[in-house]
């Protein structure tokens, strides 16, 4: 082998007499991108991949010295989570303790770094999926499928060597959400990039990465070092989910009595909310406070209509509700008005939309208002093209793309073979095939840093 193909970097490598092996390549860094999306758990393509995942861990150690190598896995489904340690060190903006993901713009898959100061927008807490309603839970909990898993489970492990510790991770491994390569493909290449080893050396700080790593990722043109990503999918890019600007900080118009379990919901009337009234929703009532904070006077004749030019037409639109019953009752707990982060970080968005504001607005204005109105997406076309930018980004600067299409669809597969160093770098597999893809791979990457 006269040059190293592999990396780039034309160079003439020593030739050993005795006809042994020599070590040209001493260091070896890898990004497991691995692809933990609701469809893996089809075809027991989960469990076929944990196995194949752990043998390339095996075959990776087995052959390399100690020190020498360090493994990355990237877990990645809609989002990829980070471990709270790993987070703190970016500059994610926005009120939320739970979701420790980063809505990128178009824009950062151009760079292979994630910058530590530049602001990144934090993702919102949320579930666009369910009509779950974690408050109504025995202890309460937080929604049952957020867009950011909050498990340790999905959260990237960050340059290891613990053989252990990296085969218990691919066991604890668990599948749900949609496809995101694009974010996959981008945290996978920052953990390559030497402007990640202030994080590591926080991470090593707090015990999460070995001391001995302190010097990783090491610079691109280490002529000693070879940078490698291993992208795997069974899919294509699917859709990415975020909340609005104008619903993600604040004071919602939700108001949660804890002690009764009980919503109300305040509707300003004209602009300024001069006459505005809540909505109590167990009741089907209109009042002037929320439920539990004042005095309910039965006695009174209750609203039979609240008429509000709620979808800005100019018409007002009737809202009918029930009478009051003819009853005298003070009323139990407190209502707190929710910010909108601990409104979505508990009550998932159909859930809200369904029974929060179904019952006194039109189906399709509610729909529109506090359904789609709430969120937004990033679209499988938009993510093709981010993934094809942070791919080229990382083979610039002779990072080693290998890519397996796992029974993935077209789309997927184009996008995989496009991402990869060469065609060679692909492999499309199916079944337990997946394990002689991983096999192949770790043998090229022992190869390569080996010369006769």
């Amino acid at each position: 082998m006269p040059w190293d193909y592999y990396r780039g970097i034309t160079r003439t490598l020593p030739v050993v007499a005795s006809g042994q092996a020599e070590e040209v390549i001493n260091n070896v860094e890898i990004s497991l991108v691995l692809d933990v999306s609701g469809s893996m758990n089809s075809n027991s393509r989960l469990y076929n991949l944990k196995i194949a995942a752990k043998e390339f861990i095996d075959q990776m150690l087995d052959n390399s010295r100690d020190d020498r190598l360090s493994i990355s896995i990237i877990p990645y489904a809609t989002q990829v989570s980070l471990p709270n340690e790993m987070i703190a060190e970016f500059n994610a903006q926005g009120t939320n303790p739970y979701s420790n993901c980063i809505n990128f713009s178009g824009s950062d898959f151009n760079d292979r770094a994630v910058s530590t100061t530049a602001p990144f927008q934090r993702t919102m807490h949320f579930d666009p999926w369910s009509s779950n309603d974690g408050r109504d839970d025995d202890p309460v909990n937080l929604v049952s499928r957020p867009v950011c898993e909050d498990r340790d489970s999905r959260e990237i492990l960050m340059l290891t060597d613990d053989r252990q510790k990296l085969k218990d991770y691919i066991d604890d491994l668990s599948a749900r959400g949609n496809t995101s390569i694009d974010l996959g493909m981008k945290w996978g290449t920052a953990l390559l990039d030497p402007a990640m080893r202030p994080v590591v050396n926080k991470m090593i700080g707090h015990g999460e990465v070995p001391s001995r790593f302190s010097l990783r990722p090491f610079a691109y043109d280490d002529l000693e070092t070879l940078k490698v990503v291993v992208l795997m999918t069974d899919g294509q890019n699917t859709s990415q989910y975020y909340i609005e600007d104008d619903h993600r900080s604040g004071e919602s118009d939700v108001y949660w009595n804890e002690q009764t379990e009980e919503y109300s919901i305040w509707n300003k009337r004209n602009g300024d909310g001069n006459d505005g009234l809540f909505y109590w929703v167990n009741n089907n009532l209109w009042r002037d406070h929320p439920k539990g904070n004042g005095h309910w006077d039965g006695g009174k004749e209750g609203l039979r209509g609240y008429p509000n030019d709620l979808d800005g037409d100019g018409i007002e639109n009737e809202y009918f509700c029930y009478e009051v019953p003819n009853q005298d009752d003070n009323e139990s707990g407190t209502a707190v008005n929710l910010s909108y982060p601990e409104l979505w970080a508990y009550t998932s968005i159909r859930y809200n939309t369904e029974k929060n504001y179904y019952p006194w607005m039109n189906d399709s204005e509610a729909r529109s208002q506090w359904r789609y109105g709430v969120y937004d997406t990033v679209g499988s076309g938009t993510k093709d093209n981010r993934t094809k930018a942070i791919c080229d980004a990382a083979k610039t600067e002779q990072i080693v793309v290998y890519t397996i299409g796992f029974e993935a669809p077209s789309g997927g597969v184009s996008v995989l073979k496009d991402c990869a160093s060469s065609p060679s770098h692909f492999f499309d597999v199916d079944g337990l095939e997946i394990s002689n893809a991983f096999k192949s791979i770790a043998q090229q990457i022992t190869q390569l840093r080996l010369t006769q």
